[in-house]
């Protein structure tokens, strides 16, 4: 969990997403109730956000990723769960494809503006969890900044080839 905190941390120090797009999407609630109760709690009579990726299942914390890795198990589109306050309800969202560039700031000591891969690798993990990584590439502009780009899509088979 802290690791996801100081990732958030890290992206607000001379650093943003230039460009996040997500193809062939779609998101699937579930209840904050159902997650608790499907994540072997008791009948949670209490349910509270804790952060963008944990609920406080009548104080029990409740990791919304393994949710929804459980949830769509082996589903090679399953990119990342979020959560809407709102509708008190817990989203697992799949696509077929994302791409995603990050500026990273003159200077920066970001670790996803050190190297490409490395960088896109941790991106992966927050935005396209069982996404294959098929590009990465860290493009220095003139100003001395750099943009990560990082191309994420679902698996191919040999079955999906006409």
């Amino acid at each position: 969990m802290w690791k996801y905190i100081l990732l958030f941390i890290v992206f607000n120090i001379q650093a943003k997403i230039l460009r996040y797009d997500v193809y062939g999407s779609n998101k699937y609630p579930t209840s904050f109730k159902e997650v608790c109760e499907s994540m072997g709690k008791r009948v949670p009579l209490l349910v509270e956000v804790i952060d963008s990726r944990t609920l406080s299942c009548m104080g029990e914390d409740v990791s919304i990723s393994k949710f929804c890795q459980k949830k769509f198990k082996g589903n090679p589109e399953f990119a990342r769960p979020l959560i809407d306050k709102a509708g008190q309800q817990v989203l697992c969202q799949t696509a077929k494809r994302i791409v995603l560039s990050y500026k990273c700031g003159p200077n920066s000591l970001n670790a996803f503006c050190r190297a490409s891969q490395a960088g896109c690798k941790n991106m992966k993990k927050v935005f396209a969890q069982n996404l294959d990584m098929i590009h990465h590439s860290l493009i220095k502009r003139d100003d001395e900044s750099r943009d990560l780009n990082c191309y994420f899509e679902k698996q191919l088979s040999l079955n999906t080839i006409d």
